[in-house]
């Protein structure tokens, strides 16, 4: 059987050197595997069989001497697999290699090289075929892909499960301190004392109820943040200082008046009045709990270039640089685990409007949370 010499390839026609070419050449033709043969130290191609033509995307006369590792990436444990090959002459060793085809898909393969022989038995340079393992490969990186996101969703809700105890547990105390003076106040009312207020005790029950309201409201916010979800807001136009008096005014009435409004007269925009209230509820009362025991809380509410901002104010013991960063984190956890967990929803209602929640503190000017929102939040809102 005659076979085309190298001058019809492009390639220089065949001298003494090339016997084990022509030996191995007919097997190397008919194999499917793409197969290289090589017979020089510097593992230059001298003949490329069909198969490994067409997974290169090109004729084997563009393929006959180049380097066969300058033929694929990352091939350094290739070329080392071919001088161990060609200098001690070990068979059926294996290498994984990619290749970067014309085409532009991905092929990952497995290089097995093996002395090429002549006649006389005599090493004269390596055969190199190329099995495809692209589909395996990818079917390692798919799995490998789906453990990580199995490991990311059982991550995931783990945190949920810890941040639906945390938040049970946190507001418990909260909502059985409300409740125990709503009962208390209708108590007394049952109990018809002449010396009480009626109109004074609906009052107080009603307030107690609607903080337990509140409460319970921003558990289901804050699980909601938790999930990734935006908080939904309700928005129509508001002042912002009438919000936040009725804020104070409220807070007053638990805290013995420690609590003081200051600023403009109308701070007038486009907001979400409810949540707004709790947002700003929750700022106050973390500085109630967590500032100097007896000292002022200042509300303060002003028209910036920006837009609005409402500044809560306590002194006492400042807040840690690293924990600062901690609270200002979109989904915040602290060791203040119950501040963390309200300065959570204050974060979510302001990335909800469009704005943001800033901290400055330190030991001289003790510590301020700033609520900071564009006068018209209808831009920010998600469509539907």
């Amino acid at each position: 059987m005659m076979y085309p010499s190298r001058s019809s390839e492009g390639a220089q026609a065949p001298d003494a050197s090339d016997d084990p070419i022509r030996l191995h050449r007919p097997s190397v033709e008919r194999s499917p595997l793409p197969t290289l043969l090589t017979v020089t130290e510097e593992h230059t191609i001298r003949h490329a069989n069909p198969a490994f033509c067409a997974l290169a995307g090109r004729p084997s006369g563009a393929l006959v001497g180049a380097r066969v590792p300058d033929l694929f990436r990352r091939a350094e444990a290739l070329e080392a697999l071919l001088e161990r090959v060609y200098r001690d002459g070990v068979t059926d060793v294996a290498a994984d290699v990619a290749l970067a085809c014309r085409e532009g898909r991905a092929f990952h393969g497995t290089a097995i090289v093996a002395p090429l022989l002549d006649e006389r038995a005599c090493q004269r340079g390596l055969i190199v075929q190329i099995l495809d393992t692209t589909e395996q490969v990818a079917a390692r990186a798919r799995e490998a892909q789906a453990a990580r996101e199995l490991s990311e969703a059982g991550e995931r809700v783990r945190q949920l499960e810890l941040v639906r105890e945390q938040c049970l547990s946190l507001i418990t105390h909260d909502l059985r301190s409300s409740m125990a003076a709503a009962m208390y106040s209708a108590e007394i009312v049952m109990m018809s004392r002449a010396a009480c207020d009626p109109q004074a005790l609906a009052g107080r029950i009603v307030r107690c109820l609607g903080r337990m309201n509140e409460m319970i409201c921003t558990l289901t916010d804050v699980q909601r943040l938790h999930a990734g979800e935006r908080l939904p807001l309700l928005l129509g136009a508001c002042d912002l200082v009438a919000i936040a008096r009725d804020v104070t005014d409220e807070l007053a009435f638990f805290h013995d008046q420690r609590i003081d409004l200051r600023g403009e007269a109308r701070v007038e925009g486009i907001w979400g009045a409810e949540e707004l209230r709790r947002a700003i509820g929750s700022l106050a009362s973390n500085a109630l709990r967590y500032g100097e025991t007896g000292a002022p809380v200042v509300v303060a509410v002003e028209r910036t270039s920006e837009g609005a901002a409402v500044a809560v104010h306590n002194q006492g013991p400042p807040i840690p640089a690293e924990e600062q960063a901690r609270l200002l984190a979109p989904r915040a956890r602290s060791a203040a685990d119950r501040q963390g967990l309200g300065l959570t929803f204050v974060h979510g209602c302001a990335e909800a409007h469009g704005g943001r929640m800033t901290l400055e503190s330190s030991a001289e000017r003790g510590t301020t949370f700033t609520l900071e929102l564009p006068l018209d939040a209808r831009p920010y809102q998600q469509p539907g």
